[in-house]
């Protein structure tokens, strides 16, 4: 069955089969990837590496708000930020366990987002995008002006506590590279399995169908504050484990530029689809990290060409070009059996 909202038909599978099988084959290919830092035993490389799962599991979380929900939303990198300071804040100023704060960090984030929420989900389009980009601009002017010494101001705050205290960098640095990789896989088989759930399905058809949704009684608000509270734990989980991974976060980090640059990997790699943001994020990383090198300072120019060139040429992104040849990794509202009713 073909559903037809206002802007187009579309035609996507919603099943757990497909679910289980995209989690084994990202079980799979993690595993195979635990072993790169004993082939490539490269400090400088691994920290591309644990940078490139962190960056992962940040456009996995976002993509279920842009791609899935259909929310226009800019304030994944300002739940990000939330996350890495309550993270690093704890730890510098209470010296709590690292792995309490990233769970601190997943927690403040998620609350970030529900009031953000709360505040924009009955809006739509531009007006969600608005909000969402004032909150990130308006957190990094905060922490920019903060000479209180409270946040550190525009020095950051630091030294975070590692996960790994160690003086062999190398080891540091593949110990860095794994925690990122592990929860880079956990926020992805978390995002999969909401999505391959009939509270995926709700939100999928509140994007596709919202007045068909609506006649079944389905709260479209409540089911796309739930796709926009995960997304952003999911960002304040992945802004922690990034806290402790750096041992310091400063409001540099969190620019318009770097922003842009992360919608850059979930537009290349295609949004709306399980695996468009990790081929994306890989695909622009390697490109940012080659192009630094042959032409530095025109990394983000390299970036902005290849976003531009997809867009105009490839819609729907890399995946979302080679769907009809793997039909894997997508989610399609093929009828609404199944949907979940509040009446």
């Amino acid at each position: 069955m073909r559903i037809r909202s206002t802007a187009a038909t579309v035609d996507r599978p919603v099943g757990l089969v497909n679910g289980r099988r995209d989690i084994a084959l990202l079980l799979g290919t993690g595993a195979l990837a635990t072993l790169v830092p004993f082939l490539l035993p490269d400090a400088s490389l691994l920290g591309v590496f644990a940078v490139m799962f962190i960056w992962i599991g940040t456009n996995v979380s976002w993509n279920v708000v842009l791609g899935y929900a259909g929310i226009l939303s800019f304030g994944q990198l300002a739940f990000f930020a939330v996350g890495a300071y309550a993270s690093g804040m704890l730890s510098v100023k209470l010296g709590t366990a690292p792995w309490l704060d990233t769970l601190a960090g997943l927690a403040v984030g998620g609350i970030a987002a529900l009031l953000v929420g709360m505040a924009v989900m009955r809006l739509r389009g531009v007006y969600v995008a608005l909000i969402t980009l004032a909150f990130h601009q308006l957190l990094v002017s905060l922490i920019s002006n903060d000479y209180s010494g409270f946040t550190g101001g525009p020095n950051g705050i630091g030294p975070i506590e590692p996960y790994l205290t160690t003086s062999n960098l190398v080891l540091q640095s593949a110990f860095g590279y794994w925690i990122g990789l592990a929860t880079a896989l956990i926020v992805a088989v978390a995002a999969i399995l909401l999505m391959r759930s009939p509270i995926g399905l709700a939100i999928v058809a509140a994007r596709d169908a919202e007045h068909v949704a609506r006649a079944r009684g389905v709260r479209v608000t409540g089911y796309r504050l739930v796709a926009f509270v995960f997304s952003g734990a999911a960002a304040g989980f992945m802004g922690a484990v990034y806290a402790h991974y750096n041992t310091i976060v400063s409001p540099q980090l969190f620019g318009f530029g770097i922003l842009m640059m992360l919608l850059a990997m979930v537009i290349v790699g295609g949004w709306g689809t399980i695996w468009g943001p990790v081929i994306g994020t890989v695909l622009l990383t390697f490109v940012n990290y080659f192009a630094g090198g042959w032409w530095p300072g025109y990394e983000g120019l390299v970036s902005a060409v290849i976003m531009v060139v997809v867009i105009l040429f490839l819609r729907g992104g890399l995946v979302g070009v080679a769907e009809p040849r793997i039909s894997f990794g997508r989610i399609t509202v093929r009828s609404l059996k199944g949907l979940p009713s509040e009446r």
